[in-house]
């Protein structure tokens, strides 16, 4: 079976959305090897980066860096819910 390899941005957001209440410093996402779905990935130096470009995508949530902090931290972005 011929499978789609996931992205970086991919793999990020699925770590992310594995621990939906957990904040992740930016370094903790560099040079890190994950287990998504059963498959190892690995993350490499550009981490924190393509995490940041997530932020500002408007898919993850970031804090700390622009508040004067010396790392951001990154965790998955809430679903809300729609009332009807």
């Amino acid at each position: 079976m011929n499978e789609r390899k996931l992205s970086y941005k991919e793999i990020i957001q699925k770590l992310l959305e594995s621990q939906p209440n957990r904040w992740f410093m930016s370094y903790e996402l560099i040079g890190k090897r994950v287990e998504i779905d059963g498959r190892s990935y690995w993350l490499g130096t550009s981490a924190d980066r393509l995490a940041r470009d997530l932020a500002l995508e408007g898919l993850i949530e970031r804090e700390g860096r622009d508040e004067g902090k010396f790392y951001a931290k990154y965790k998955a972005k809430h679903a809300q819910l729609v009332m009807f």
